[in-house]
């Protein structure tokens, strides 16, 4: 099984918060967009003769724009960095629950004799799955960044 296709099979056990988080950066980009066409508005407005009230309402528009893509923005990254922690963690799981089935005779083989050799390799096992981790977040949130005004 390829790299890609073990990892898939994690990211598919959830379909729902993948949605929500696809859902919540469509929302955000959408909102991004907004702004401009207000601001363009207000624009056209000044050339024809403004009002302090249109002028309030085109400040009051723009502040909430900018807060419902805050809002959205939040649940974006929360709801996204959510799934990649629960992916770690089924990953983790799954890797220690094989452990669990090899046989002793697999530890002292592949230790050379040093009873530190097994810890050190479930230590380097660790530290790589902290890494992929790490990588599947901060390759989610550039991805992200690409998506968002940011």
């Amino acid at each position: 099984m390829t790299p890609f296709r073990r990892l898939l099979s994690y990211v598919l056990r959830y379909p729902g918060k993948f949605l929500r988080g696809l859902a919540c950066v469509i929302v955000t980009t959408g909102v991004s967009l907004v702004a401009p066409r207000i601001l363009g508005l207000a624009i056209d407005d000044l050339t024809k003769g403004v009002t302090a009230g249109k002028l309030a309402l085109y400040g009051t528009l723009l502040l909430g724009v900018a807060v419902v893509g805050g809002v959205f923005r939040f649940l974006m990254r929360r709801v996204l960095t959510g799934v990649s922690r629960d992916i770690e963690y089924d990953m983790r799981n799954d890797f220690f629950a094989h452990l669990q089935t090899l046989p002793l005779s697999y530890f002292q083989t592949h230790t050379h004799r040093r009873p530190d050799v097994a810890r050190d390799k479930r230590s380097q096992c660790r530290a790589d799955d902290d890494r992929a981790g790490g990588d599947v977040r901060v390759e989610h949130r550039a991805g992200v960044r690409r998506c968002s005004p940011d």
